[in-house]
């Protein structure tokens, strides 16, 4: 069965002479000589190479389909690209992008480049609608403040810098927001102070790692500033610790903080513990109470608070080492 598929047919059979030898030559002399070209073309197709390097890339079908629509109709059909301005100014909330101006709804704005994931903005003035708008205003001034004065409240005084003043709305009591927050601090000290520290701090904190350099120069001028503001309590302060250095040199045992010792005066009234006058002394040379050794230091007595006690400058002159 596999063999008569090159027989001729029956008809050619008859007297068809011309057609069987034709096909017989086709089928038994031609075809054998072809079928290992047929083969390699197969193998060699089913390969993927051939069809590799006839293949065409999607963009150069786009391009030779653009150039041919720009032949037939004059233009060409590429999408519009989106026109983006080159800008030199940094955004100044990531630092990495630049501004570029952008519309919107409401009109021409700057944003950043790195949009989404930066969000600032800055809107654009329109000049030549301002003018108009001032322009406006002018021809009607008469008009729209006629139809203001008709539903205003009357004039008020300013309860801050006591100014009479036109109020807009019977909800405003204050000439201006400056005024409002200057009522309210005096007012409110202790809020406006609590407020005030918080923001500091946090203002601090943030400054410490962006910008050492500066966070220790801020930390300088505040010590200085109140050193100028609390000189007495900043030389009181001095003092003492002075005080403490000198008594640890000698290898005295125990200490006492300044909390205890402002404690210990406050508990003597301020009086000297001898002759009973009150601080501050101003016939003496040191008008201010000093610290005395119940036991001498020199006699194995301690800096402890419980041995100590406050004695003007003369009677802690007078009393020395005595116990």
């Amino acid at each position: 069965m596999g063999c008569n598929y090159y027989l001729p047919s029956p008809r050619w059979r008859k007297g068809e002479k011309i057609g069987f030898v034709f096909h017989y030559i086709l089928y038994t002399l031609v075809l054998p000589l072809w079928l290992p070209f047929i083969i390699f073309d197969l193998i060699f197709d089913f390969s993927g190479s051939r069809r590799r390097d006839k293949s065409v890339s999607l963009d150069e079908i786009n391009n030779k389909l653009l150039q041919q629509q720009k032949r037939d109709f004059g233009r060409s059909i590429e999408p519009r690209k989106r026109k983006t301005e080159k800008s030199i100014i940094k955004c100044p909330a990531c630092k990495t992008g630049y501004l570029i101006k952008r519309q919107g709804k409401y009109g021409k704005f700057l944003g950043c480049s790195n949009y989404p994931k930066c969000r600032f903005t800055i809107n654009i003035r329109n000049r030549r609608a301002e003018r108009y708008n001032r322009a406006w205003y002018l021809k009607n001034r008469e008009q729209i403040l006629a139809k203001l004065k008709k539903g205003l409240p009357k004039p008020r005084e300013c309860p801050q810098c006591h100014k009479i003043f036109q109020p807009t709305t019977r909800a405003k009591i204050y000439c201006s927001k400056l005024c409002q927050n200057r009522y309210w601090r005096e007012h409110n000290r202790e809020k406006a102070n609590e407020s005030y520290k918080r923001g500091k701090k946090k203002y601090l904190e943030r400054l410490k790692t962006e910008d050492p350099e500066k966070y220790r120069r801020l930390k300088r001028e505040s010590k200085r500033r109140w050193r100028e503001r609390h000189q007495e309590q900043y030389k009181s302060k001095h003092r003492f610790y002075k005080k403490r250095r000198k008594v640890r040199e000698k290898g005295a045992i125990g200490s006492h903080t300044k909390a205890e010792w402002e404690k210990l005066k406050k508990k003597y009234d301020y009086h000297c513990a001898i002759c009973g006058q009150k601080e501050p002394f101003r016939d003496q040379l040191y008008p201010y109470l000093t610290e005395d050794h119940i036991t001498p230091i020199s006699k194995g007595g301690t800096d402890n608070i419980d041995n100590i006690q406050p004695l003007c400058f003369n009677c802690n002159c007078k009393k020395r080492d005595l116990a």
